[in-house]
């Protein structure tokens, strides 16, 4: 070889790039600005939960299981939606008991199912349910450290606690 010094330089630098581009680090943050906090690390919760109808009409609410990933959703659960009575109302608390912020989703008991008659009209019929499943996916504020779910039982609105989740 005539030039072995800038061969060796070359196939070395060659070796680190291609290294360097096919890891992927944790030192890399990425940020989201929420307010007035910054995010460092965005991760999202998912929380998978049954729920079911008791013989006495009572509802029973039980966790199935928790995932927290790294990553940034696109659109977070809506705040802004006041529920309707059935509802649920699910709530991200911090250490000290306070409201970081509070979100509805329809009665999981409740299905709104769509079907065509024989003569191909299109029908809207609502079927309650004895049991079901929901999934909460919502962007994981730092601060949260339960997710208390209820039911909001009258237009006052008086609520119902069914399930308090810890999160961290």
């Amino acid at each position: 070889m005539k030039y072995p010094a800038i061969w060796l330089a070359l196939t070395c630098y060659s070796l680190v790039v291609l290294v360097n581009s096919c890891t992927t680090t944790n030192a890399v943050q990425s940020e989201k600005k929420t307010g007035t906090t910054v995010i460092s690390n965005p991760q999202i919760l998912f929380l998978n939960y049954s729920v079911s109808k008791k013989s006495n009409n009572q509802i029973e609410v039980g966790l199935i299981n928790k995932i927290v990933a790294q990553g940034q959703l696109k659109e977070d659960m809506p705040e802004h939606k006041m529920g309707k009575i059935g509802d649920f109302k699910c709530s991200e608390i911090d250490e000290n008991s306070k409201l970081i912020r509070s979100f509805y989703i329809t009665d999981p008991l409740k299905k709104n199912v769509e079907y065509v008659d024989g003569s191909g009209q299109m029908y809207r019929k609502l079927v309650e349910l004895d049991s079901s499943q929901f999934l909460i996916r919502t962007q994981l504020d730092p601060r949260t450290k339960f997710m208390v779910i209820a039911k909001i039982t009258d237009s006052t609105p008086n609520l119902t606690n069914l399930i308090t989740t810890q999160i961290n």
